[in-house]
């Protein structure tokens, strides 16, 4: 099954990118850099060393506080298939560490994306930029593009403060 950033329309889009600005308040233009990357390629780039990403979210999972008020999942796909799952909140429903580490597991291996496919979701962002429906200069994303090179960069460190999450897990459409 392919799932992710699916090419219809700028508008849907923008509307994930809205979620993300409405959702956190310091989303800088390398945050939607990276929040396109996951929702075009998930998380198999998180497990290039499996045994590191397993022990960094037992890490994550014992420094952090339970927070039911906080969103469970905050999507990364305009098609609702690709989330970001907030461990504070996962923590407090009494999900179980190991529970969301099988979940992340499984589902890392489930994009089947390429790189065409992201360059053409970044021009579709570089346009809504450039039309000014985007709230980011165009010319930052055309050289952030230029530079990154399909790196996958960190989160802006004003962003990082906003939310603490972060397994990346995908979801099946209810019926497949």
């Amino acid at each position: 099954m392919k799932v992710g950033i699916r090419m219809t329309d700028n508008s849907e889009l923008m509307n994930l990118i809205k979620v993300h600005l409405y959702l956190y308040k310091n989303v800088e233009i390398q945050d939607i850099y990276k929040l396109l990357f996951q929702g075009v390629f998930g998380a198999e780039h998180l497990l290039q060393d499996v045994d590191s990403a397993k022990a960094r979210l037992v890490e994550e999972w014992d420094q952090i506080q339970a927070e039911a008020q906080e969103p469970l999942q905050v999507p990364v796909s305009s098609d609702g298939s690709i989330v970001r799952v907030n461990l504070r909140r996962c923590k407090a429903e009494g999900i179980e560490v190991t529970d969301v580490w099988d979940a992340f597991y499984r589902s890392a291996h489930n994009s089947s994306a390429s790189k065409d496919e992201f360059d053409k979701v970044w021009q579709s962002f570089y346009q809504l930029c450039f039309e000014k429906i985007a709230p980011y200069v165009a010319h930052e994303a055309h050289l952030l593009f230029q530079h990154a090179s399909l790196k996958l960069w960190t989160f802006s460190p004003r962003l990082t403060v906003d939310f603490y999450f972060l397994y990346i897990l995908l979801l099946k459409k209810v019926g497949e």
